[in-house]
């Protein structure tokens, strides 16, 4: 299994990279066209378009760095013969400012679809602590 969490360890990273360079193509390239983003306080939103919306609100409320930490990888749908193409993963996130405070602190569970490309966001469930 601890090949399984390096995987999503290495997409959490690419994550927080494309967030600090404010890239927000690359950051939409890291969910399937058909996710589902489901924030606090908000309704579902739906397809890879939104994502330049939703981070680029937390670039306009100060944040220049995410910090994202898997607690839990597993697979979802196993098979005798190994993993299915669905990864859950639960873990806390923090958005900082320049200076190191805190814009959003939380928690999140992500479920991941494995693709040609490799593993990327499917469902994406996330509140502020």
């Amino acid at each position: 299994m601890s090949d399984l969490k390096d995987a999503i360890d290495r997409q959490n990273a690419i994550f927080e990279k494309h967030f600090a360079a404010n890239d927000m193509e690359s950051l939409k390239g890291l969910y399937t066209e058909d996710c589902r983003l489901m924030p606090q306080g908000a309704d579902t939103m739906v397809g890879n378009n939104v994502i330049p919306q939703v981070m680029g609100g937390m670039i306009s409320a100060g944040a220049t760095s995410v910090s994202l930490v898997a607690d839990e990888v597993g697979p979802l749908g196993a098979s005798a013969v190994g993993i299915g193409d669905l990864v859950y993963e639960r873990g806390h996130y923090k958005f900082s400012k320049a200076d190191g405070s805190a814009v959003a602190a939380g928690k999140y569970v992500v479920i991941w679809k494995k693709t040609e490309e490799g593993f990327k966001l499917y469902i994406d469930i996330f509140n502020d602590n």
